[in-house]
């Protein structure tokens, strides 16, 4: 998770800047990503220690010249103390490693919601547990929930942050990972869960409303076959 003070300071390629003047160039960076996902396609987006440190690089290249590499320092992130600098390499090739078997393991035929719901909420947990960059953590944990809607072929429209201005539902969320991190995975595979009811259900009336239109379209085409055939019959009508 990153910090939420946007006053700190971040060493950039072009100097030392305050974070909330970084956010629309961090912004355009994870944009620009997620297009690049998409455009991939779903076969090919497997989970792996180097795809995810691709992910950082390409993201924050433009912004940090650390970009891509793991963090080398012990950080605490408000009462999260992630695990020490030393060990981040290989935690993150076993959650790498994991999570690809998780998905693997899936029938893309018949996803299961509540193995999904886990899924995502061990995606976005664990990886925010290890807290492996130095900065930018939140944003790639995004990318990685973002390769999972496309490689699973879920509705793009999935919420996969709160949206934007509601406190209620980001405190909601910074709570639900600090119990992850003390053990606790309900709270995450709940909001996840909820998310992915809303993206379902979206689907599902966008399905029905497409299903309405073919339905009226294929109920004039009797009238319009012999409106056709009568003009071709009576040319000078």
């Amino acid at each position: 998770m990153d910090a939420f003070d946007s006053t700190r300071e971040i060493e950039t390629v072009d100097g030392p800047k305050p974070y909330s003047e970084l956010v629309p160039q961090l912004a355009l960076g994870v944009e620009h990503v997620m297009k690049q996902i998409v455009l991939r396609g779903k076969d090919d987006l497997r989970f792996s220690f180097g795809r995810i440190l691709d992910l950082h690089e390409e993201a924050f290249k433009r912004v940090v010249a650390w970009a891509g590499r793991v963090r080398s320092k012990d950080v605490q992130v408000g009462n999260h103390l992630p695990p020490p600098h030393y060990q981040v390499r290989e935690l993150l090739k076993q959650f790498a490693d994991d999570l690809e078997y998780r998905v693997i393991r899936l029938d893309l035929d018949d996803l299961d919601p509540e193995e999904i719901m886990r899924i995502f909420a061990f995606c976005e947990g664990r990886f925010t547990n290890i807290h492996p960059f130095a900065d930018f953590n939140g944003r790639v944990s995004r990318l990685l929930s973002w390769m999972l809607v496309v490689r699973l072929g879920l509705p793009h429209t999935m919420e996969i942050v709160p949206p934007s201005g509601n406190d209620t539902m980001r405190s909601e969320l910074f709570s639900a990972l600090n119990e992850y991190d003390n053990h606790n995975r309900e709270p995450l595979e709940d909001i996840w869960g909820r998310r992915l009811l809303v993206a379902m259900k979206t689907q599902t009336d966008e399905l029905r409303r497409e299903n309405e239109r073919l339905l009226v379209e294929i109920s004039r085409q009797p009238a319009e076959l012999d409106a056709q055939r009568a003009r071709a019959e009576n040319p000078e009508n």
